[in-house]
């Protein structure tokens, strides 16, 4: 199995009401490495995907919609 390295970034954090939250980076060893390789199956080095509203909660069970970026180093 190749392990892929790279970034996840969640961004465009936003809530029902308009707030908007701060965007977050994180590596894939601290996303999940196995889940990365399952999010980015059949991407290659240097691509980067993208999936747009995902729901999800912030703080104290606060709905939010944001968009999150696979950047896929190697």
């Amino acid at each position: 199995m190749n392990i892929k390295k790279g970034f996840v970034i969640e961004f465009n954090v936003r809530g029902d009401n308009g707030k908007k939250y701060p965007n977050s980076v994180m590596t894939s060893e601290e996303f999940g490495t196995e889940v990365f390789n399952d999010l980015t199956e059949g991407e290659q080095a240097g691509s980067v995907s993208t999936d747009r509203d995902i729901e999800g909660i912030v703080g104290f069970n606060t709905p939010v919609k944001y968009d999150r970026a696979f950047v896929i180093l190697n």
